[in-house]
C-alpha cells in the first residue's frame, strides 16, 4: 500500500482551491450565511415547502440551499433569507496577523509599488506592514469574515 502525500492546509479551503483572495473570502462569507440557514430550517424541522413559503422561493430552491448549492445565491440574498426566519446576523472583520502567508503576499506587492514609485520598501511601511504614504483604509490586505447567526 503506497501512503499518498499529505499538505497541511492555509485554514482557507477556498484559497486553497486556487480561487483569489477576493473570492474565496466571499465564498466563505456565503458558506457560513447557508450554514445558518441550513441550521434554522433543520432546528425548526420545517418541511422544503413551509420553508420556501416563508423565504418566499419555490421548493426546489430550498433543495439546493439544503444541499449546499450557493451558485444562484448573493451573500445579499441569503442575508435576507436569514432575516426572513428571524435570525440576526453580524459580520466582524479585522486586520489579517502579520504573520500569515497573505499578509507577506500583500507586503511583497507593497514593496514592489515602492520600488516601482523609485522609494526604498524596507523604510516606507510602518509597523503593521502599511504603506506609509498611504491610507490604512486603502490597505488590501485580508479579510476575514465571521458570521454567527442568533437566535
Amino acid at each position: 500500500m503506497t501512503r499518498g502525500t499529505v499538505t497541511k492546509g492555509s485554514g482557507n479551503i477556498f484559497r486553497d482551491l486556487g480561487f483569489s483572495e477576493e473570492r474565496s473570502a466571499e465564498l466563505i462569507l456565503k458558506s457560513s450565511l447557508l450554514q445558518g440557514l441550513q441550521r434554522t430550517i433543520r432546528r425548526h424541522a420545517w418541511k422544503q415547502v413551509e420553508a420556501a413559503a416563508r423565504l418566499g422561493i419555490d421548493q426546489a430552491k430550498v433543495s439546493k440551499l439544503l444541499s449546499g448549492q450557493m451558485a444562484g445565491f448573493s451573500v445579499e440574498r441569503l442575508v435576507h433569507f436569514l432575516s426572513l426566519l428571524g435570525q440576526d446576523v453580524e459580520v466582524t472583520v479585522r486586520h489579517a496577523r502579520a504573520d500569515s502567508d497573505t499578509a507577506r503576499s500583500v507586503r511583497r506587492s507593497q514593496d514592489d509599488r515602492a520600488r516601482l514609485r523609485g522609494l526604498d520598501p524596507r523604510t516606507c511601511h510602518d509597523q503593521q506592514g502599511y504603506p506609509a504614504s498611504s491610507s490604512r483604509r486603502n490597505f488590501t490586505g485580508r479579510v476575514h469574515e465571521a458570521v454567527r447567526s442568533t437566535t
